[in-house]
């Protein structure tokens, strides 16, 4: 069996509040036996940028990978990054278009042996994972509207829910404790900063959430700012966490020589695909340092590779996007084994069939069509510049 043709699909969405605009990109690489694997690239919650993926898969990766052996995924990995190291390196968008394509071969391969990918991971330790719930962006919303948003969350049994913030230390602090005084003492209770901080205010902030018993703190400042992340875990009595903007197990392993994060937080689409994410999971736990995969914003692709790693990941709760738009997660799937009807007690199950587990309805990628430079919220201007 060998590579017949891959080919880079842009999809999007488009709403009337910004932050509701998406874009994403999905790999599809069929074989000469008519096999098709999907993977997905993403820099979470819909930002990305597919044309760019498309040329570099259509200009370098197909030419280096086209009639080989997709089954022999760490060979092909080796070279995907032989081909785009040299010039592009090995990080950022080249780790999130590598991570895609590998996560294609894996879906390719579980199919062509009738095992799901966890299988061929080593078997998963769950059937079904915990979830906790993302909330939205709206910063003009008060803090009761902020803990209302997790009703549903709570009335299906969710451990946790996770408040975005980024509108300034007294507004934000407003926002976590209306969440907790909503919620009650015994959820979960993770918050978010989307790196809008620096160090000396995030530490400020982190005592204040000790108070409110945070279980993390994600994000607070920028995640390139290692040696400000290692005061601020220091200072803080808040467990921090981080990684969804981490590209390799080499920068993991500058957060673990730094002490910089108590949680990692890799996902498949972002750091490199599931083989480098297990690498992740290695160095954390040679370092005592918890892994809770992330899965912001994803298609159905996306989910279910993350998915497929959490199951391999001891003792994780798995993030859920409580936006209420979610078409690229539930509406190509043919069964939307994803949307909360599939939410039991609290947990997600698994996809237990070949591959990836899930069946693309490729008839609705013309709904969802990417419009180039429509795709990035304008709605903190700080958004990730660790300022406030």
């Amino acid at each position: 069996m060998n590579i017949k043709s891959i080919r880079v699909i842009p999809l999007g969405y488009q709403k009337d509040f910004p932050v509701l605009n998406r874009a994403f990109a999905l790999v599809r690489i069929e074989t000469d036996s008519g096999i098709i694997g999907y993977g997905e690239a993403s820099t979470s919650y819909g930002h990305f940028y597919p044309t760019v993926m498309k040329t570099m898969v259509d200009d370098i990766l197909t030419p280096a990978l086209h009639g080989k052996d997709p089954l022999e995924i760490r060979l092909r990995k080796k070279e995907m990054e032989r081909y785009l190291n040299p010039w592009l390196g090995v990080n950022g968008i080249s780790a999130q278009v590598i991570g895609a394509m590998e996560t294609a071969l894996w879906d390719i391969k579980g199919k062509a042996l009738g095992v799901p990918v966890n299988q061929l991971l080593g078997g998963k330790i769950v059937d079904s994972i915990p979830l906790y719930m993302t909330g939205s962006t709206f910063p003009e919303k008060d803090a009761a509207w902020h803990g209302q948003f997790f009703d549903q969350a709570l009335e299906l049994g969710f451990v946790g829910v996770k408040t975005r913030i980024a509108s300034g230390a007294a507004r934000d602090m407003e926002q976590v404790e209306g969440v907790r005084e909503h919620i009650g003492p015994d959820i979960k209770l993770m918050v978010d900063a989307y790196c809008n901080y620096g160090v000396e205010s995030a530490i400020r902030i982190a005592k204040h959430m000790g108070d409110l018993d945070v279980f993390w703190f994600e994000e607070p400042i920028p995640q390139t700012w290692v040696k400000g992340l290692a005061r601020l875990a220091a200072a803080s009595p808040v467990s921090i966490a981080v990684g969804e903007r981490v590209y390799s197990v080499h920068q993991f392993e500058e957060l673990a020589d730094y002490h910089a994060a108590d949680y990692w937080q890799p996902d498949v689409t972002v750091c490199g695909g599931l083989l480098e994410c297990l690498e992740v999971v290695g160095l954390a736990k040679a370092n005592d340092i918890r892994v809770f995969p992330h899965i912001g914003g994803l298609t159905a692709v996306g989910q279910a590779a993350n998915m497929h790693f959490a199951s391999l990941v001891d003792e994780v709760i798995l993030e859920y996007d409580g936006s209420e738009y979610q078409p690229l997660r539930d509406d190509i799937l043919t069964d939307p084994i994803f949307d909360l009807d599939h939410v039991k007690d609290g947990k997600l199950a698994i996809p237990d069939g070949p591959g990836l587990g899930i069946e693309i309805d490729e008839s609705k990628f013309e709904d969802y069509p990417y419009i180039p430079g429509n795709i990035y919220p304008d709605i903190y201007p700080q958004l990730g510049s660790g300022t406030l």
